[in-house]
């Protein structure tokens, strides 16, 4: 079976460890792979918390391969407003928007102390005027830079998890992906409207934050 890279958020992937270090060094979105001795039933909702129908479970000898002569489905999103965020609490969402600013990367040091994890915060404005503060954590950090914002790039970021954390928050999960500048209607509104200077930001009341935390599916 192939299972295209963003189809994430449909099937969920349990791993052992050794293979879980083998998919997070060649998983990468867009991509197409090729899965063999693998089991497949269906998710159990108690302990799986994402709207997959379907668990994968991968062990120390499954197989997983890069196929180069398919190319992976489009990403398909379901944009909530940035005005419309306070509607979606506990919720699932996808947000897009134009970069107005990021910050630099830092370090911010674990609980448990053991090691650290990278963080930006990137700041987003929609057609509603209204702009929203995010805080990429761990891989994210890398895909979101300060040129962005210098070219008033459009964002696109699927899967978030909202949750009512001083106010509002917005949680990147396991199955997010990150587009920017992607091929969309949206995408293409928002850059006429950046451009045009007609989009004015206006600071949301409530201070959102998207951060990527570990155990959020």
């Amino acid at each position: 079976m192939r299972v295209p890279a963003h189809t994430r958020a449909r099937t969920h992937e349990h791993a052992r460890r050794p293979c879980l270090l083998l998919t997070h060094d060649i998983g990468q979105t867009g991509k197409t792979y090729t899965f063999s001795k693998i089991s497949l039933k269906m998710t159990n909702s108690k302990f799986n918390s994402t709207k997959c129908p379907y668990e994968m479970n991968v062990s120390d000898t499954s197989v997983i391969e890069v196929c180069d002569d398919m190319d992976a489905p489009r990403v398909l999103f379901n944009f909530v407003g940035i005005e419309r965020l306070e509607e979606k609490i506990n919720k699932s969402c996808d947000v897009i928007g134009v970069v107005q600013e990021v910050s630099s990367k830092t370090e911010i040091q674990l609980k448990n102390g053991k090691g650290s994890k990278p963080k930006r915060n990137v700041t987003l404005v929609d057609q509603s005027g209204k702009q929203v503060t995010l805080t990429l954590w761990d891989n994210l950090a890398e895909e979101v830079l300060e040129s962005h914002a210098v070219a008033h790039d459009v964002v696109a970021i699927r899967a978030l998890r909202v949750t009512d954390y001083s106010g509002c928050s917005l949680n990147t999960t396991r199955s997010s992906v990150i587009q920017i500048n992607p091929d969309l209607a949206e995408a293409s509104a928002l850059k006429v409207i950046a451009f045009s200077a007609s989009l004015s930001p206006v600071s949301l009341s409530l201070h959102t934050h998207l951060n990527m935390r570990e155990g959020y599916s």
